[in-house]
């Protein structure tokens, strides 16, 4: 069967997904050719739907292709390829997030023959815009048409995030953006180790696109570091968004911004950490997401205590201005998260701030993400659009910062501000667990911790809010604030 073996890499990839290519040619003895420069590219406005045109890159003699991502690392020669028209493995218990993804490929590596092309064809119509809702289409496609599937073996594909060592027959190792080191890598020979460059980004695949990500950018601030402090001779990059610049700036006296020329979501930078991945392995080992994070990337070590910069004093002079001359604790509502499942209820928030007043605590409130019509009806001061620089301002005089599982918690632990974080969906423990300073006040409830995953509670009805939040009551946690600050 005359067989093409195809990738990508692209600009971003090219050093990482080049390196992957060779060492698969010289195990497998075939060619693997990059899809890096072919003019149809042009014609797809993201990057992301590559794999449902693949048909439309070879000529009409070729029956099977191979895909590999930039990301698979091999590992051995494969002894066969599968003769059925798809074939893939299911993806890792870990990514379920919906009843309808268990199941679905994993379509970090797959085979299939022109006996599945009617699939991949109504595929291009689908426009599936997340990694969940491909593979989930794809499944629904395969079955729709009928169309011969196999499922592979852990021997052939090993994801690193399913928390078990490989087998030891293992043939390929699925691991996403590949880490300079790994404790896996390091028994086998060529790890990679990117040459002159070494580029970190941090995603959560549960984060929408239009999620602010401030407290994913403070946090990666820590590996970024501990990254420079390994590799004293390589160049880090800390692959961002345009608008946490300011956010990770903090973290650096001189920081030269570059365009990189980023169009899709998904596209692989030299190490892509996914902290949702990553909460859910360091809660099967009790650890904290940074210690799992800084294992992966090998810095336990190098990874240390940062300083976040000095506020200009025109900063912390708009801070007091806003706030006034009131010598009471300052005790700060960051009552906002990037999604609503990790928000506690608007009018706990009111009603704790009431309490609080009564207590004569001086609270000031801070607007998040599309927070400002809401917090125009929350009494007491308000802090509206404060940028990076004004609430580090802000922060340093608090006396205790009360928030969700979000950025206020991550800039506040940073500095060392006594927090009280009221978590969920997440473990507290886990997510913000690094940070000495930070009280987790963890739900109760069968399903705290859920993790968005649907066997440990999680329904869909969910994604508009999460009922044990409610159960957190105001009494409680301004009993924790009171008592806190009166030590």
């Amino acid at each position: 069967m005359k067989t093409e073996f195809l990738t990508l890499t692209s600009p971003l990839t090219y050093e990482i997904g080049s390196v992957m290519a060779s060492r698969f040619e010289e195990l497998n003895k075939v060619h693997v050719r990059s899809l890096k420069n072919s003019p149809l590219l042009s014609h797809i406005s993201n990057l992301f739907y590559l794999k449902t045109y693949i048909w439309d890159f070879v000529d009409s003699s070729i029956e099977r292709i191979v895909w590999l991502d930039a990301d698979i690392w091999p590992i051995a020669a494969l002894s066969a390829l599968p003769q059925t028209a798809f074939a893939a493995r299911r993806i890792p218990q870990s990514w379920i997030k919906a009843p309808d993804d268990a199941d679905s490929p994993d379509l970090g590596f797959f085979c299939c023959t022109r006996e599945s092309k009617p699939a991949f064809d109504e595929l291009k119509q689908s426009r599936s815009d997340t990694p969940g809702s491909l593979r989930r289409t794809m499944k629904m496609l395969l079955n729709k048409h009928g169309i011969a599937t196999q499922v592979l073996t852990r021997d052939w594909l090993w994801e690193f995030c399913e928390g078990m060592p490989p087998p030891d027959n293992v043939k390929m190792v699925h691991y996403g953006g590949m880490s300079p080191k790994s404790e896996y890598f390091g028994r086998f020979e060529n790890a990679v180790v990117l040459p002159r460059v070494i580029d970190y980004r941090s995603t959560s695949r549960s984060n929408p696109t239009w999620s602010s990500g401030m407290g994913d950018t403070l946090a990666g601030l820590a590996y970024v570091q501990g990254l420079a402090r390994k590799y004293p001779d390589k160049r880090v990059r800390y692959k961002i968004a345009d608008k946490n610049v300011s956010w990770a700036k903090l973290g650096w006296h001189d920081v030269s911004i570059e365009g990189d020329g980023t169009k899709g979501e998904f596209e692989a930078w030299g190490i892509n950490v996914d902290n949702h991945e990553c909460d859910l392995q360091a809660l099967s080992y009790h650890r904290t997401r940074q210690q799992e994070i800084a294992r992966r990337l090998d810095i336990v070590e190098t990874i240390g205590k940062f300083e976040i910069q000095q506020p200009s004093a025109a900063a912390l002079e708009s801070v007091n201005r806003a706030i006034g001359s009131d010598q009471r604790p300052i005790i700060i509502l960051a009552p906002f998260s990037n999604s609503l499942q990790r928000t506690w209820p608007m009018t706990h928030w009111i009603e704790l701030q009431r309490m609080l007043s009564e207590a004569a605590v001086h609270t000031v409130a801070i607007d998040g993400l599309e927070g400002d019509k809401t917090l125009r009806d929350m009494p007491g001061t308000v802090l509206w659009g404060a940028n990076a620089e004004q609430s580090v301002a802000l922060f340093k005089q608090a006396s205790l910062v009360c928030t969700n599982d979000s950025g206020p918690a991550h800039l506040a632990g940073i500095l060392g501000v006594p927090t009280i974080a009221i978590c969920a969906p997440t473990l507290g423990n886990v997510a913000l667990g690094s940070y000495s300073t930070v009280h987790v006040l963890q739900a109760p409830g069968p399903c705290s911790g859920c993790y968005w995953q649907y066997g440990r509670g999680f329904r869909y009805a969910c994604k508009w809010g999460c009922e044990i939040m409610w159960d957190v009551k105001p009494k409680t946690v301004a009993a924790m604030i009171l008592k806190a600050i009166r030590k």
